[in-house]
């Protein structure tokens, strides 16, 4: 079986969470933590400041109020009583100076002035309703005296009149359509001498135009928006990447705790772990299982005449040589010094000698060690299992044995156990 292989399914047999997810999910997951998070914290900087500048442009519409009610004659107003009074002289004397207050401020969209009169509203003065930057109103839209309001907003806003008529300043909580714009109302009271109100002046003021500190407040919202959903692409991005490169290491460390470095093949720990398991999957299949234990001939004297590095140098060679000989299915690992062991599962010993004479054939072909050829011969041992309840180090134990007799009986053979 390729070792690569094996690490990833072993990775995946101990339940690792990381292996099981795939990178873009673990992205998704993390951009859409991170924009949740930062999404929430802009809503609630949004929300306060929001209030913040809503507070702000009360304050100012009350201010454009109040000085709107000091450019009023109360009383030219309260001369002001019937219609044939629209446009004369002193209802153009009246009303000329908001106009004028009108013309200056640009984000106020109409100026009016009512009277209330047994239970109703009366229109009295007008600057009317014309473009930004005008200079002239626009006469056709003038609202005639006494006539009667029939657009009040008193079911949108209970409090509006009592709060007018008691002497107060009412900013509408919510805003109107009219003609393509968003506007919001401000009531103040006009006053007579004595102090009683006798009018309420309104203006009509387009939303979001009430300070430039708001205007700047949404910029930023909106750029932060817009930065919140860009870094969380980001993290994204790079949890991606880290997640490929988390999978890979956790891949080569893997492979690492399973290989043997200087031959390729699985090491020691890896063989202990997948012949008790081999084992165990060919007794529930009811298929056969061979093992093959086998050492190189004479490894020490290639140690004590060439030295240590030669030695390693046989060892690499002859770990390249039997992964090219190893079957699909089979696992050959390096269990000691010299010593392989080779486990396959599905045949049995008839087969397990064809193995390993295919093996020692290819691990004989000379090899040139220090300017020298040289032929390396094995010598090997093979159990099979035969009986249900034979354990992995009684079967070990039995290809030992054999691999024994085969060294006594003159090397570069197999000798199948009884």
């Amino acid at each position: 079986m390729d070792l690569r292989q094996e690490a990833e399914l072993s990775e995946r047999r101990r339940g690792g969470f990381l292996a099981s997810t795939s990178a873009f999910a673990s992205a998704m997951a993390v951009a859409l933590v991170f924009l949740l998070v930062s999404g929430s914290l802009l809503a609630l900087l949004s929300h306060f400041g929001n209030l913040q500048h809503q507070r702000i442009a009360e304050e100012r519409l009350r201010g454009l109020a109040a000085a709107a009610v000091l450019l009023v004659d109360p009383e030219a107003h309260e001369k002001l009583r019937s219609p044939d009074d629209t446009g004369s002289p002193l209802y153009e004397r009246t009303v000329s100076r908001l106009v004028d207050f009108h013309n200056l401020l640009p984000e106020i969209y109409w100026v009016y002035t009512m009277r209330p009169l047994e239970g109703r509203l009366f229109y009295v003065l007008d600057t009317a309703a014309s473009p930004r930057l005008r200079h002239e109103r626009d006469k056709a839209q003038v609202s005639r005296v006494m006539d009667p309001v029939l657009d009040f907003r008193g079911e949108d806003e209970p409090d509006l009149l009592p709060t007018v008529l008691s002497g107060g300043i009412h900013v509408d909580s919510r805003s109107y359509r009219w003609g393509g714009r968003s506007l919001r109302s401000v009531d103040a009271p006009l006053r007579d001498q004595s102090g009683n109100v006798v009018g309420i002046l309104v203006l009509d003021v387009e939303e979001g135009d009430f300070t430039s500190e708001q205007q700047s407040f949404r910029f930023i919202v909106r750029v932060g928006a817009a930065v919140c959903l860009g870094l969380s692409v980001l993290a994204g991005l790079i949890t991606a990447r880290l997640h490929g490169g988390l999978l890979e290491a956790i891949g080569r460390l893997e492979r690492e705790s399973i290989t043997d470095a200087l031959t390729g093949l699985g090491n020691r720990a890896y063989f202990n772990r997948t012949l008790a398991a081999e084992m165990a999957q060919a007794r529930r299949a009811g298929t056969p299982f061979t093992l093959l234990v086998f050492d190189i001939d004479h490894f020490k004297r290639v140690n004590d005449e060439l030295g240590h590095p030669a030695g390693d140098e046989v060892l690499r060679r002859i770990g390249e040589r039997l992964r090219a000989e190893v079957r699909e299915g089979d696992l050959c690992c390096r269990i000691g010094g010299e010593e392989f062991a080779l486990l396959m599962p599905g045949i049995g010993r008839q087969e397990g000698e064809a193995a390993f004479n295919r093996m020692g054939a290819a691990v004989r072909m000379p090899m040139l060690l220090e300017g020298t050829e040289r032929c390396i011969t094995i010598s090997g041992g093979i159990a099979t299992l035969s009986g249900s309840d034979i354990r992995p180090e009684e079967i070990l134990r039995l290809a030992d044995r054999a691999l024994y007799d085969a060294k006594r009986n003159g090397r570069d053979r197999v000798v199948v156990a009884a």
